[in-house]
């Protein structure tokens, strides 16, 4: 009797222990729409700040840096990178994505894409470009 008393449990132990564990693991991998805002660098240096991602009407990513990204550095501080950014649900947001045309001088919207994040927050993706945390 005891011994069925302890392997019942050491069973609930166990069982207690992995519902523990999911809950921790989906913890940390819950989004919110405020996850994107902060400073983010690409992997040729433009640098963007992102403000106000839980706004029901969306925000912008203002470009802070140019790096080697072929845009002119005039742009700093008052042009956007990408406008019109909405949380969608999970790890994606989608927005607006703007492009500098060197020939004319001038950006354009270049049409909608989804921003990716990664589980650790640290990272997301648009496309075959990464912007890190800065």
């Amino acid at each position: 009797m005891k011994t069925t008393k302890t392997s019942v449990l050491k069973f609930v132990l166990i069982l207690f222990l992995m519902l523990m564990s999911i809950t921790e693991i989906n913890a940390q991998t819950k989004f919110r729409a405020k996850d994107l805002d902060g400073t983010w660098i690409r992997q040729d240096g433009m640098k963007i700040n992102i403000l106000g991602a839980d706004l029901f009407d969306g925000t912008l990513a203002t470009i802070q840096n140019v790096g080697n990204s072929g845009w002119p550095k005039s742009v700093v501080g008052y042009l956007y990178k990408f406008t019109q950014i909405k949380y969608v649900s999970g790890n994606t947001w989608k927005a607006v994505n703007n492009v500098y045309r060197q020939q004319n001088g001038h950006t354009v919207e270049q049409g909608e894409v989804l921003l990716k994040m990664k589980d650790d927050k640290q990272s997301f993706e648009v496309g075959n470009d990464v912007y890190k945390k800065n």
